[in-house]
């Protein structure tokens, strides 16, 4: 028994606190705010919290007598908010359940939600005096010196505040109430005019341009330099300097818009233009988004939970020198363009930094310029609002550091809808940014390709040479140049098969090695497995043609179709739609093609690819009920010049001219390179035949194809 006792551990349980040092107070005020201007801006955002209509900044330079001034007429504060809110951190008056209406008077929702940003001040300065009062109550004065504080107590909660009450306001006098925050031996010792203009530039952008919240309004002073504020453009003189503009609301029940060409009047071939959203259209979302369901195509209500609705204002501008100095004040526009564009967003009213801000591009707009920089905006040619409300049930929260939203899932997603509306601008003013450019180029429309130009170019120098009797003695030359240009023709537009395809190929080898991985670790039989393998290596070995070099020979379409339907039959199993191709079963007529058959392939998967797009898109504006289907059939003797092959969907049919479509770099599919098209054109074209639309009355279908019928014309033997 003695041994047991004397094996016997014995245990005991000390009680302990966190403790907080003092400079703890520095050291949040110095990592949460992340620099002086935020730190003003957050003690504005203070005052529209508390209900002010009105906040005056005064910075005063005055070397050792400098100072920030930060004074409202909000609601002031009481002895116990002051007690128990204002000098305390971290408090959750404005988090949670508290939050939904704190404002009393505007039923303002708090935009501080961490209950640490009257530790903007410290990053200020050391030395603050604050002054309020609140509707029928005594003026309250208190002086703290941050430093003096800091440097005589070792843990925060020994730290004692004096709070003076006067019975007799010697500030907010009569019925006057708000608060007042100076701010004594700023840390900042000096500032340059060009810090000066950025916070002025940051104060008024802290309300939106288009949608001001309630009446507030911030005035900014600095005594002694005002010429430094002069010549300084506000909002409203550059928007209506905007060649295009474009509004939009999205919500549960769909998506509204407005757009609008204004072109410079000095251009008297183009005319102003209107635009608007159609009754119940919703936006339509790429695919490349991993966590868009590629089932679907257009926004819901899901993808929209913990956003709310959206609203937005465009002002987009050509920055080119010939348009910019039709303004008059080319150099003042461009200053205000570098310093004032970017698509910043605005909750209930009040922005959100660092959204927009010179260094940020939060949707990657520049990133989208680099293929096509004539075709995309770019943030320094944009100013832009977006609007969101905060609600009990948003998941849309601010970083601690206050620059920026969390990245979370919620944000990701309000990302992505976002991304899809510049999209969809940039779609939708296309056209008119190219009548723009004609224009300033003073040029017609070039409708033909570049090969059509380039073989129109050298027939005009054969007959060049001829005319002048050079044939021989040039000729030659020509012919190499042909040959070369041929090659190099030939090279882009293998490398086109297999860039355009590359997400296809990306996302069924995934599928594969997912099941795959799914069979391995279910523990299915050893047949199953291999079988998976089995179908990866041959998907695999199926793609691999697309990266070859093009060979010319003659091969049966219906070898072509079997590839085609191999490669993409697992992507109808997926969206649910049902795929026909009559020749596979000897239904339809087989024929010989001559030409490279890897570049059909790639062709035919392009058209495929936007097939299923549009399929899905119908069925969701139509009915979820609404059957989706794509078929291929031959068509040996539909054209004299060659058999044909046709694919057909039960999509809306070509929102454009079919001219257009295979141009390049022309789409309306969100997220489209707009080159599936134009790239099948190419191969034709290089093959001997041509891409055509088809009128589906000439077409013996079921009714069910309603949608488009593009056809492959291959030439004659």
């Amino acid at each position: 028994m003695a041994k047991q006792q004397e094996g016997l551990t014995m245990a005991h349980t000390h009680s302990a606190h966190f403790k907080a040092r003092a400079h703890i107070l520095r050291l949040l005020g110095d990592q949460l705010i992340g620099n002086d201007r935020l730190a003003v801006f957050e003690l504005v955002k203070n005052a529209y919290d508390a209900d002010a209509t009105r906040v005056t900044v005064t910075l005063k330079m005055e070397s050792e007598k400098s100072s920030i001034t930060v004074a409202d007429n909000g609601c002031g504060m009481t002895l116990d908010q002051l007690r128990n809110g204002w000098l305390e951190i971290g408090t959750d008056a404005k988090r949670g359940d508290n939050r939904s209406a704190w404002s009393s008077r505007f039923k303002r929702v708090p935009l501080g939600e961490k209950g640490v940003g009257r530790l903007a001040a410290c990053k200020l300065g050391d030395r603050l005096i604050l002054t309020t009062r609140a509707k029928g109550q005594p003026e309250y004065h208190m002086r703290i010196d941050w430093a003096k504080l800091i440097d005589d107590h070792d843990y925060i909660d020994k730290v004692g505040i004096d709070i003076l009450q006067r019975d007799e306001p010697e500030l907010f006098m009569g019925n006057e109430i708000g608060t007042r925050i100076r701010i004594l031996k700023l840390l900042r010792a000096e500032w340059t005019r060009g810090e000066v203009r950025a916070l002025k530039r940051m104060l008024t952008s802290l309300t939106s341009p288009f949608h001001a919240p309630d009446s507030f309004a911030v005035q900014f002073k600095v005594p002694g330099y005002e010429e430094w504020l002069e010549e300084l453009f506000e909002p409203e003189d550059i928007l209506a300097q905007a060649v295009w503009e474009f509004s939009f609301g999205i919500d549960e029940r769909g998506f509204t818009w407005n757009y609008r060409f204004n072109p410079p009047h000095r251009f008297k071939s183009l005319k102003p233009k209107e635009a608007s959203s159609a009754p119940g259209e919703r936006l339509e979302m790429s695919e490349d988004d991993p966590s868009w369901d590629r089932k679907k195509v257009h926004l819901d209500s899901e993808y929209l939970k913990g956003i709310g609705p959206i609203k937005g204002q465009f002002h987009v501008y050509d920055r080119r020198s010939k348009v910019l100095n039709l303004t008059g004040n080319t150099n003042q526009v461009k200053q205000f363009l570098n310093e004032q564009t970017g698509v910043r967003v605005y909750r209930d009213g009040i922005r959100v930094y660092n959204y927009g801000e010179p260094d940020d591009d939060w949707l990657g707009l520049n990133a989208r310029r680099i293929n096509r920089p004539a075709l995309k905006m770019g943030t320094n040619s944009v100013i832009a609002a977006v609007h969101i409300r905060h609600s009990s049930t948003s998941e849309l929260h601010e970083k601690t550091n206050r620059e920026g939203f969390d990245e979370n899932d919620c944000f990701l997603r309000f990302r992505s809808v976002m991304q899809n509306v510049v999209e969809f601008l940039d779609r939708t003013r296309r056209e008119d940014r190219e009548s723009l450019d004609r224009a300033i180029k003073g040029e017609a429309s070039a409708l033909t390709t570049g090969t059509e130009r380039f073989e129109q170019t050298v027939s005009a120098l054969r007959k060049t040479l001829k005319k002048h009797h050079l044939e021989n003695e040039l000729g030659p030359k020509l012919d190499v140049i042909e040959k070369e240009y041929d090659s190099l023709r030939e090279v882009a537009m293998s490398a086109g098969a297999a860039g355009m395809n590359i997400v296809v190929i990306f996302h069924e080898v995934e599928r594969e090695v997912r099941d795959l991985d799914a069979a391995i670790r279910n523990r299915l039989s050893e047949e199953r497995i291999a079988q998976h393998a089995r179908h990866l290596v041959q998907l695999l070995e199926g793609f691999a043609p697309l990266l070859k070099k093009n060979k010319q020979r003659r091969v049966k379409v219906s070898d072509i179709l079997a590839h085609v339907k191999f490669l993409t039959e697992r992507r109808f199993s997926l969206h649910e739609i049902t795929f026909s191709c009559p020749v596979l079963t000897g239904e339809d007529v087989d024929f010989e093609v001559s030409g490279a058959d890897n570049l059909y392939l790639g062709a035919i998967i392009n058209l495929v690819d936007n097939a299923i797009h549009w399929c899905k898109k119908r069925r969701e504006l139509d009915s979820q009920k609404r059957q989706m289907a794509i078929a291929i059939r031959t068509l040996p003797d539909w054209a004299e010049e060659g058999p044909c092959l046709a694919v057909i969907d039960t999509g809306p049919g070509f929102e454009i001219d079919f001219e257009d479509a295979v141009k390049p770099f022309v789409s309306t599919r969100a997220g489209g390179m707009g080159l599936g098209l134009y790239y099948a054109r190419l191969v034709m074209e290089s093959q001997g035949g041509a891409v055509m639309l088809a009128d589906l009355s000439e077409l013996d279908l079921p009714k069910v194809y309603d949608g488009a019928a593009v056809i492959l014309r291959f030439r004659r033997k």
